[in-house]
């Protein structure tokens, strides 16, 4: 036999508690802002750790860290005096790049307006994104029997990238900065029931 249970609320305090909520999720502005700044810090500290991803193509942090750079780009740093800066550190451009949109009602974005931050997220073969034409400056070089000629500033056609770019996913959320943010909205949600 079907039965049917029926509850009315009556207290005027309810009411106003569960329309507040309602008012709340309307406008998630603030509680977005909050998790737009918890993101991007979870961002910085892959970088200051070289990388802390799970698996590329996931936005969940993780414990594996970025592949080592080569010993090419290590002997080319060495050689044009840019030291053994740490991996994706080298202008610091990209890492300073990661910015938050104004959000709107439910929705927030993080990320970068950089062109190359795409192959460094998710990696690249070379010449996957076609040829570029790079400019060499003057310059000398030493031919075979030890004598010194100068080869003027000329343009060639490169493929970009020239070799074969790792991934090293940097847009990744550490889980307990996760936690943080589902911590923040349920205060944000649930303010006038405490």
């Amino acid at each position: 036999m079907p039965s049917e249970i029926s509850l009315e609320i009556q207290s005027a305090e309810i009411i106003a508690k569960i329309g507040g909520i309602t008012e709340r999720m309307r406008d998630m502005k603030d509680a977005l802002i909050d998790a737009g700044e918890e993101i991007i810090t979870s961002v910085q500290e892959n970088f200051e750790a070289e990388g802390r991803y799970s698996v590329v193509g996931s936005y969940i942090g993780g414990n594996t860290k970025w592949q080592e750079l080569s010993p090419i780009t290590k002997e080319i740093r060495k050689r044009t005096g840019r030291g053994e800066n740490k991996i994706l550190h080298l202008s610091g451009r990209l890492r300073d790049s990661i910015t938050r949109s104004e959000p709107t009602n439910d929705s927030i974005t993080v990320g970068t307006n950089l062109s190359y931050a795409r192959m460094h997220q998710f990696g690249a073969e070379k010449g996957e994104y076609g040829t570029v034409t790079q400019y060499i400056r003057e310059h000398k070089r030493k031919s075979k029997n030890g004598n010194m000629y100068v080869i003027k500033g000329h343009q060639r056609n490169v493929k970009n990238p020239a070799f074969d770019v790792p991934a090293r996913p940097f847009l990744t959320v550490y889980p307990e900065n996760l936690e943080r943010i589902n911590r923040n909205f349920s205060d944000y949600l649930l303010a006038d029931l405490k």
